[in-house]
């Protein structure tokens, strides 16, 4: 099978059965105003999740016409179809390839006031380590940061260096929403290092309180 024909069929056979799969399952949701209010006031915003998200993302966040930066390599071009195929769009590129590129796309998209998922930990980890590239992001843009988290009291994780995870039949999920946090450049220039662990600690501690919900173990919040 080429990969073209790969390309279009295997994203149709995931979305069909992540459809049935999570059709079983219930969905709670926490602090889920925040996030309509934020994205209702159209001021641009950044929906930051760690990469172990991305195979449940698509579905929980379906026709919403956000964005989500997604790296420029193989395994991105099927995420890129899975995102649309759920009624979003794509900013394709990362820190290691297309970066230029995708900063630029994703200014404009916020800067039209839209919402932009990102994983601030992707495309290559370390897992729940924030990178600093969703900070310069919020600076040059003048958009605040909001993390967001999904966990599954009963699930399938991946031997993946993310722990990529999928929800069993009849699951929790549950999807947190954090505290929104903003950056101002002088603060990055002045301090990047701090910045960083002020943001690193935000979405640990919305991690956690997933977690917890979930049954599962809180982890450090510097992971």
């Amino acid at each position: 099978m080429s990969e073209r024909i790969k390309l279009w069929l295997l994203p149709l056979l995931y979305k069909g059965a992540l459809i049935l799969l999570t059709a079983t399952c219930k969905v709670r949701w926490h602090n889920r105003e925040t996030l309509e209010q934020i994205a209702d006031q159209n001021q641009g915003l950044l929906l930051s999740f760690w990469h172990e998200n991305v195979l449940i993302i698509p579905w929980l966040l379906r026709n919403r016409n956000w964005g989500c930066m997604v790296s420029d390599s193989r395994d991105g071009a099927y995420i890129s179809r899975i995102g649309e195929l759920f009624g979003n769009e794509t900013v394709r590129g990362s820190s290691s390839k297309g970066a230029l590129r995708a900063t630029r796309a994703a200014l404009k998209f916020i800067r039209s006031g839209r919402v932009m998922s990102i994983t601030p930990d992707g495309p290559r980890g370390p897992a729940h380590q924030l990178q600093s590239g969703v900070l310069w992001l919020s600076a040059l843009g003048g958009t605040a940061i909001l993390p967001f988290h999904i966990e599954v009291d009963r699930q399938w994780r991946f031997r993946s260096w993310d722990g990529q995870k999928l929800p069993k039949p009849f699951a929790t999920i549950h999807a947190f929403v954090g505290h929104s946090t903003t950056v101002t450049r002088d603060e990055l220039e002045a301090d990047e290092d701090a910045v960083i662990a002020r943001a690193q600690t935000l979405m640990m501690e919305n991690t956690n309180q997933a977690r917890i919900a979930a049954g599962h173990e809180a982890l450090p919040l510097d992971a």
